[in-house]
């Protein structure tokens, strides 16, 4: 076996094409959001809390929109 040796014909090494970034990125924003909620929560109020969600939220909603 050499290194660096093409694979041979025919057969096809690379990775299957990643469809779970669209799904993945909104769900950890999500995360991370209920995370900074519960800190926020945790050391202030829960009003001040759930302006840290919506203001988290939105912050990583508006991440996601391609310009």
């Amino acid at each position: 076996m050499t290194i660096g040796k093409p694979p041979a014909e025919g057969s096809d090494s690379r990775l299957p094409p990643n469809n779970l970034g669209p799904l993945i990125t909104p769900l950890l924003g999500l995360i991370l959001s209920t995370a900074l909620t519960a800190i926020a929560g945790f050391l202030t109020d829960w009003h001040t809390a759930s302006l840290v969600f919506l203001s988290a939220t939105a912050l990583f909603s508006s991440a996601q929109r391609e310009p």
